[in-house]
């Protein structure tokens, strides 16, 4: 445990330039959550925060979990996908493909389109051939297990 840190400083995002030297008023290049909770994000209808982890943080009595996904929604994102382990790459891109498709084609509600998502790689609809997966041994069929579609979490509104 990190005891005297800001719990907002432990999560973030680290962008494009965050390896550089840090130079005086230049941006760093990382985005901790406690910078993310200061911004204006009101007219964020949905944020998606697909790398791995981004759903966890640090949990303080009294105040709960405190990282990226709740700075999110103090900083006014009416919902937040996010996930709560390590997320296989190849996977969570058909998930996110599958989530999308449903909330702007099919029009579903977020929580029905993530549901939909997971659901379809959990039956095999996709994900067939994009890695290593586990067979039943009585049905000889592939079986997907939870870790490749139940680390995402949606929060705040979900209709």
């Amino acid at each position: 445990d990190v005891v005297g840190w800001n719990p907002g400083l432990l999560s973030g995002i680290a962008f494009a330039g965050a390896n550089n030297e840090p130079q005086p008023d230049k941006d760093d290049g990382i985005l901790t959550a406690m910078e993310m909770a200061t911004l204006d994000l009101g007219a964020v209808e949905l944020m998606v925060l697909s790398g791995c982890e981004t759903g966890l943080g640090q949990a303080i009595s009294g105040e709960g979990l405190l990282g990226l996904q709740r700075a999110s929604q103090i900083a006014g994102a009416q919902t937040v996908v996010a996930s709560l382990w390590k997320v296989d790459d190849i996977y969570t891109e058909a998930l996110m493909t599958r989530f999308h498709e449903n909330l702007w084609i099919e029009k579903m509600p977020k929580i029905d389109a993530l549901r939909e998502a997971q659901l379809s790689i959990l039956r095999g609809e996709l994900g067939r051939g994009l890695g290593p997966v586990v067979t039943d041994e009585a049905t000889e069929r592939p079986k997907f297990p939870p870790y490749y579609w139940a680390g995402w979490v949606l929060s705040g509104d979900w209709r």
